[in-house]
């Protein structure tokens, strides 16, 4: 949806999935990073930052699980 323009939709159909995953679970930070990218592509940076800053948080928690895929999360923020 994101690649399609479709934020608004995307936005929604993330948040379900944010709903759905386990409170520090790495498919949430993932989730919530492009959840950011597409408030981002709104210009709603507030709601962007939130969404990054939660995401932050959990993959400070799980850099020892997956140090890698950690590592790609933060290069993809970085691009934001």
């Amino acid at each position: 949806m994101i690649a399609l323009g479709k934020y608004d939709e995307a936005v929604s159909g993330l948040r379900g999935v944010v709903w759905q995953t386990g409170k520090d679970s790495k498919t949430r930070a993932f989730t919530l990073i492009s959840m950011a990218n597409a408030l981002c592509s709104q210009e709603k940076y507030a709601d962007s930052k939130s969404c990054l800053e939660i995401s932050l948080g959990i993959l400070y928690k799980i850099e020892s699980e997956a140090p890698v895929e950690v590592a790609e999360a933060y290069t993809e923020i970085s691009m934001l």
